[in-house]
């Protein structure tokens, strides 16, 4: 298996026992979004341990394997610097069988057991297919580092890259095509959340994905920790969260100018564009005429540089 040569590149992260079951789905998220067992599920995972969920990993069927966790150089350039402290790797499984399996994935480490428990239910939600039009990375399991802290792991699908990937590659940001396109699938991706009754309560650059080979015209939306639905709210208070949403992802966007990254020249007139034509309906039919979200709103968040 070709892929095990990670093991002559990489270090070895963890290496234990994986456990294959079959993790609860929250049905309505409206209700909650943890469910009591998944939480359970998380807090006895043990350290060198990994809980592998038997929905996203079909070709997988024993019930005990022996993992090891192989760290690879970060495929996304930035995102080793997010305050989550992503690892990559590939994590490698045997059975008694024999049979090898290799996955290439991103760790995600979280304070607690609670918020590690939000987003994996929050993204396996959205990979399940139940948020039309939006997509994630498949999550795939937990684990618990060495320091004690539960982690999510999820399959990292190449050539996806996050958009602060897009903007830091050099070979790729002066691909205007590439940057014009990412910056079009984010404002989709972003408004048919919104359009589902979902916020994303983080929408920075970094949190949206993009295959750039263009092979498949799906957007991916990630680090789905402070998604929640709204359509329980008031109209106004639901429309306030949304412009926050892309309030958070200009801001982070002029941030990026700020460091030095070489945007193109004119990319604020490209942000008004696609938000303001995607939310006016224009594109993709997605804005409720009755939305305040429309290009005027989104003009004047530009222009004023506003972040939320």
């Amino acid at each position: 298996m070709s892929e095990l040569t990670a093991r002559e590149t990489g270090t070895t992260a963890a290496k234990g026992l994986a456990y294959v079951e079959d993790f609860p789905m929250v049905d309505d998220p409206t209700q909650g979004l943890v469910s009591r067992t998944l939480l359970s599920q998380i807090e006895t995972v043990g350290t060198r341990e990994f809980l592998l969920d038997g929905r996203f990993l079909p070709g997988i069927s024993e019930l005990t394997l022996d993992a090891e966790l192989v760290r690879v150089k970060d495929h996304g350039k930035t995102r080793g610097e997010s305050r989550h402290a992503i690892l990559f790797g590939q994590l490698l499984l045997s059975g008694e069988d024999e049979a090898e399996h290799s996955l290439f994935v991103a760790v995600k480490p979280f304070s607690g057991s609670l918020e590690a428990a939000k987003e994996y239910s929050v993204t396996s939600y959205m990979a399940a297919g139940n948020i039309e039009g939006c997509d994630t990375f498949r999550p795939v399991g937990v684990t618990r580092n060495r320091a004690g802290n539960p982690a999510m792991i999820t399959l990292y699908q190449h050539p996806v890259r996050s958009m602060d990937g897009i903007f830091w590659n050099e070979d790729l940001v002066h691909e205007e095509s590439i940057v014009d396109k990412a910056l079009g699938r984010a404002a989709v991706a972003l408004a048919r959340l919104h359009s589902a009754g979902w916020v994303h309560g983080d929408f920075e650059v970094k949190n949206a994905a993009w295959d750039v080979t263009n092979s498949k015209d799906t957007s991916f939306i990630i680090d789905l920790e402070d998604a929640e639905p709204v359509s329980h709210l008031s109209g106004e208070e639901q429309d306030r969260r949304k412009l926050q949403d892309i309030s958070v992802f200009i801001g982070s966007l002029f941030r990026l100018r700020e460091i030095g990254e070489e945007l193109p020249t004119d990319y604020e007139n490209q942000v008004k564009e696609y938000f303001g034509l995607v939310y006016t309906g224009i594109r993709d039919d997605l804005a409720k005429s009755e939305s305040s979200i429309n290009y005027s709103a989104i003009s004047r968040i530009v222009d004023s540089g506003q972040i939320a």
